[in-house]
């Protein structure tokens, strides 16, 4: 709702659309990454009753990278944490 549509189309013009031409002529791989980190146990939106869980803060963790180029999804999970050093050392 409070996106600045003008900023987004310059960087989609000047940042990333060559990115994704040197993508696609084989001059860089392009990855979408994010990361997730999965609570372990179960949690309801809405409950009209208490449901029992293991304690703590257990997570699993996915970092996922997607290729738009090559529609290849490259993932890394644990339970220990995600930062950049995952990025880096994990691949």
């Amino acid at each position: 709702a409070k996106a600045d549509v003008k900023a987004q189309q310059k960087f989609h013009d000047e940042c990333l659309q060559p990115v994704i031409t040197a993508a696609k002529a084989g001059q860089c791989h392009l990855y979408f990454i994010d990361a997730t980190h999965l609570m372990k146990g179960t949690f309801w939106g809405y409950l009209w009753c208490f449901v029992p869980t293991p304690s703590g803060r257990q997570r699993y963790n996915v970092l996922g990278a997607y290729n738009p180029i090559t529609h290849i999804i490259e993932t890394v999970t644990n339970t220990t944490y995600i930062n950049s050093l995952s990025v880096y050392f994990e691949r």
